[in-house]
């Protein structure tokens, strides 16, 4: 099969909701990842936002890409597999001359080649990523230009092997985000008769700026062109929910096909 790399980047913020019971402050959470904690879109979200993008764009292969949504007699599961989409970095808040800075772990940059490499996309090469040096720090960044991220002191690393990966000049990496939430906001909804606010919730979500990356196989038949028809570089879909009010627009960028 084909393989093809795709980074996502948040162009607004993001909601793709866990579907959870919580009994936290928070009444919707984004959907984490079970094994790393870290953002995710599961692989059905992210087919049915591009399955419905190819649809407003008059894809004529539809139901061969995306499969058919007939009966469990008819149906088929399309030729072409969607994966989640993981965590690549987001987005956190800084003071000095930058206002914010795109944060990382060496376990996300790590999961990305590694999984690329397994799939046969990974454009990187044999990168090597020097662990940093915390000395005590939650976080460091490549620039003298931030003091703290999330009101923290920071230390310093740069490496042009993040910088490539994340395609950034300035980014920070984290030792751990346990301690940094995702923001949140409160939202409610206008009863239209009243004119009054009801129904209070708290939200939690990616800020843009954020970005994941994605995977998708397609059989040998397809070419490049056919898939860049599905997913056309710097298309901008929208994921998750709250499409009316802005969120989940990100653009895709191919940045690796190989064959595994």
């Amino acid at each position: 099969m084909k393989s093809y790399l795709y980074k996502m980047e948040c162009l607004t913020n993001l909601h793709v909701g866990s579907g959870d019971i919580n009994f936290s402050i928070v009444d919707n959470e984004v959907e984490k990842d079970p094994t790393t904690g870290y953002p995710t879109i599961n692989a059905t979200g992210i087919k049915g936002a591009i399955r419905d993008y190819c649809s407003a764009n008059g894809l004529n292969c539809i139901n061969k890409v995306f499969g058919d949504k007939g009966d469990k007699e008819t149906m088929n599961a399309g030729d072409f597999k969607f994966f989640a989409a993981r965590f690549l970095y987001r987005v956190m808040r800084t003071s000095g001359s930058l206002p914010s800075v795109a944060v990382t772990t060496e376990a996300a940059v790590n999961d990305l080649l590694s999984t690329a490499g397994a799939f046969g996309c990974n454009p990187f090469g044999a990168l090597q990523i020097k662990a940093p040096a915390f000395n005590g720090n939650n976080f460091v960044v490549n620039t003298d230009k931030i003091d703290t991220v999330e009101g923290v002191p920071t230390g310093k690393y740069d490496s042009e092997a993040v910088r490539k990966v994340l395609g950034l000049d300035t980014f920070g990496m984290a030792r751990s985000f346990d301690n940094y939430d995702l923001p949140v906001i409160a939202r409610n909804k206008i009863n239209e008769k009243t004119k009054t606010s009801e129904n209070l919730w708290y939200e939690e979500y990616v800020p843009h700026g954020s970005a994941f990356y994605l995977i998708v196989l397609t059989p040998d038949s397809y070419d490049k062109e056919t898939m860049l028809q599905v997913i056309p570089n710097s298309s901008i879909i929208q994921f998750g929910g709250n499409a009316s009010v802005g969120y989940g627009y990100c653009r895709m960028s191919l940045i690796g096909e190989g064959e595994c």
